[in-house]
């Protein structure tokens, strides 16, 4: 279980529950490159995390969707990198380069919907057009990551911007 938690699975699911109005993901998308792994090895570590409790499924066709079974497994992911920082060195160098620096200020999901809604922030969703179109939070700007840069010009003037 704590190779899935290094992987990133965890930390993928745990991005989609704060930043998508369908907190879901699928074996087939980004979710695996967020790991770093094959499909087939991310689809192991999923039923490993599964068994575990850690993650519920929902069957849609052939594909599986997963979500983090609650908010006590976000908690528990959060106390275990907590814990990683405090015992390697590495680790903290790791989420920097991953999430980025920790003084960017972290919005709750309502919080950042209250900003948005009352036009004192824009938010845009960089995620590939068509993970965007099967669930969005609402009021989010699709900007494919890989198009950001020429779209910036977009963005309103003298409001914060952020992605997800």
């Amino acid at each position: 279980m704590a190779g899935c938690l290094g992987a990133g699975l965890l930390a993928g699911l745990l991005q989609r529950e704060h930043g998508q109005a369908q907190s879901e993901g699928g074996v087939g998308d980004a979710l695996a490159k967020a790991a770093g792994l094959g499909l087939t090895t991310t689809s192991a570590h999923l039923r490993a995390v599964k068994q575990a409790g850690l993650v519920a499924t929902r069957r849609n066709g052939v594909r599986i969707h997963y979500r983090l079974a609650g908010e006590d497994v976000a908690a528990l992911y959060a106390l275990l990198q907590q814990v990683a920082r405090a015992h390697r060195a590495a680790t903290e160098q790791a989420r920097t380069a991953y999430l980025g620096p920790e003084d960017i200020e972290q919005l709750t999901r309502e919080q950042l919907l209250e900003r948005v809604k009352a036009g004192t922030a824009t938010l845009m969703d960089v995620r590939p057009s068509a993970e965007c179109a099967a669930g969005h939070i609402p009021g989010a700007l699709s900007v494919p990551l890989d198009q950001l840069a020429a779209r910036l010009a977009e963005l309103p003037d003298g409001v914060e911007a952020g992605a997800a």
